[in-house]
């Protein structure tokens, strides 16, 4: 029933935004598509790896998955990814099909459920993503100042994830720095704000657009010469959810800083489709994956060259 009940809210909340908003046929299809492609998601099979939930907070959605590669592996590299739902719903869960991309190239894995809007607002996000981060660290055994990280996330996690990885101040906070980020990465995430178009939920999320709250949820204004980390940026020009501007400024603004990055315009491809759908559905695969998997494999690459 309460699963039900998010789907309800979620399809109520965008169609009534997007009706009044008068925004564009494409968005309003994806809002009505989302019911069923959230339903599919939650019928994925768990990947094939070794995986314990844990607690870290004491409200429901305080809680992880930890990932890793059968047989083990201590000193597996790791990625923290960061789920979407216009930060009011999802769930860790239903992206089994990245779990099993990630753990099948060695990686160990991260992916925290948090607390959403609009009951808890942005800071408090932020705040679960800390504690997650902190939770796996001493659950594994890992010293934050000697690991390394590999952060990402899709649509409103692309967002929270870029808010965490180009975050200075927060990420010593936490005991660690930019040296420690090995790699962003972001599916069709909401890196610039100014963007979008300003519906419901991101005004419940990050206020309007003149708020000093809105400036604190929006990752562009965080980016620093110190972030020399490779970044990726997947992005729809068809998505009707998250503009495909808000990458494509997000990657000027790290170009303007000379800061390494890859950007790829998927072609044709709406916000579900290159976020979520092609983990299901073969035609909507349009590299989403091969982008992935060849990225991590040259930060590996170039952690190993490094390391010799």
């Amino acid at each position: 029933m309460k699963l039900k009940f998010y789907f309800l809210l979620f399809f109520l909340v965008f169609s009534a935004s997007s009706w009044a908003q008068n925004k564009t046929s494409g968005s309003i299809w994806e809002v009505l598509a989302y019911p069923v492609h959230a339903f599919r998601l939650n019928r994925q099979a768990p990947a094939q790896a070794e995986r314990q939930r844990l607690q870290y907070g004491p409200e429901e959605r305080q809680y992880l998955w930890l990932y890793e590669p059968l047989g083990g592996a201590e000193q597996a590299p790791i990625i923290f990814y960061v789920h979407g739902g216009a930060w009011r719903t999802g769930k860790p869960e239903q992206h089994q099909h990245l779990a099993q991309l990630f753990t099948d190239l060695g990686y160990r894995l991260v992916m925290p459920a948090y607390r959403l809007a609009p009951d808890y607002c942005q800071e408090d996000l932020q705040l679960d993503i800390d504690q997650a981060i902190l939770a796996a660290s001493k659950h594994w055994g890992i010293s934050l100042p000697k690991s390394q990280w590999v952060i990402g996330g899709s649509s409103a996690g692309g967002n929270l994830a870029a808010l965490l990885a180009y975050d200075q101040e927060r990420l010593a906070n936490l005991g660690l720095s930019s040296a420690n980020i090995s790699g962003f990465f972001s599916i069709a995430g909401a890196l610039d704000l100014n963007q979008m178009e300003p519906s419901l939920p991101l005004r419940q999320y990050a206020g309007s657009k003149q708020s000093v709250n809105f400036k604190l949820a929006n990752p562009v204004y965080l980016i620093d010469v110190q972030d020399d980390f490779p970044a990726l940026l997947l992005h729809g020009n068809r998505d009707g959810l998250v503009d495909f501007r808000a990458s494509a400024s997000f990657a000027r603004s790290l170009e303007q800083k000379g800061l390494p990055y890859s950007f790829y315009c998927i072609r044709g491809a709406s916000h579900l489709a290159v976020t979520a759908k092609w983990y299901y559905k073969a035609k909507k695969r349009k590299g989403q994956g091969e982008y992935l998997r060849n990225w991590l494999l040259a930060i590996s690459k170039a952690q190993v060259e490094t390391t010799e």
